[in-house]
């Protein structure tokens, strides 16, 4: 005669944990409750920021800029710099200038104590096509750059040791001629000069061009030789 076998086996139950919306998936075993698995529900889990990835960097279409945004749930990639290991929980921006653009780009107004913002000039897809062009390491700090017409160029957003609120500002720098005062001097001709006008102003009182149009403008003077 065989020996009878017993066994045991696990049943699955399912309660609510009151007052938090959850449900815990219990197994119970012969000598009692062996495990339990929460489950959140998806409308209560955090989603992943969707510019966490150099992929899905938000698009900055118009300048000036300013995003208010936060970090607290941001990751870092496989392979992304992080400054020997200082940048942690990153948010990426693009922008693509269709002219040739002088901006500055800061944090005015971010909540956490260590933020820190990254410049990129891009080559190509991927890290490895990335050159930084500047490096911002505290609230106050801000990055001037020359952006070229057509060049793709990334902002890596993150911080330190924190994370929380913060903001990211773009504003476009007027030419330095922009002021009657501040002309640019033509000292010999021929002469040739490439600005961008993005950012220019007009001062109080300056006369206005042939056509009406009130747009902004650049300053030049020279004195022609008797």
């Amino acid at each position: 005669m065989k020996a009878a076998v017993l066994t045991c086996m696990p049943r699955l139950y399912r309660f609510a944990l009151a007052g938090r919306g959850h449900r815990c998936l219990a197994v119970l075993g012969c000598c009692g409750l062996v495990g339990c698995l929460l489950v959140v529900p998806a409308s209560r889990a955090a989603a992943q920021p969707v510019n966490d990835n150099l992929a899905q960097a938000s698009p900055i279409t118009m300048l000036p800029f300013s995003d208010i945004t936060t970090n607290t749930i941001a990751t870092l990639e496989r392979g992304e710099p992080n400054l020997d290991g200082r940048l942690q929980q990153t948010l990426w921006y693009s922008i693509t200038p269709l002219n040739n653009v002088t901006v500055r780009i800061d944090v005015a107004g971010s909540l956490i104590p260590d933020p820190i913002l990254v410049l990129y000039q891009a080559s190509g897809p991927g890290f490895t096509a990335l050159s930084s062009m500047g490096t911002l390491l505290a609230p106050s700090s801000r990055i001037q750059a020359l952006l070229l017409a057509g060049t793709p160029y990334y902002l890596q957003v993150g911080s330190g040791s924190s994370s929380g609120g913060m903001q990211v500002n773009l504003q476009v720098i007027p030419p330095p001629n922009d002021f009657f005062a501040d002309a640019q001097i033509i000292s010999a001709l021929p002469y040739q000069d490439t600005v961008s006008l993005l950012g220019a102003t007009r001062e109080r009182s300056e006369p206005l061009a042939s056509c009406g149009v009130n747009l902004g403008t650049a300053r030049y003077a020279f004195t022609l030789a008797v």
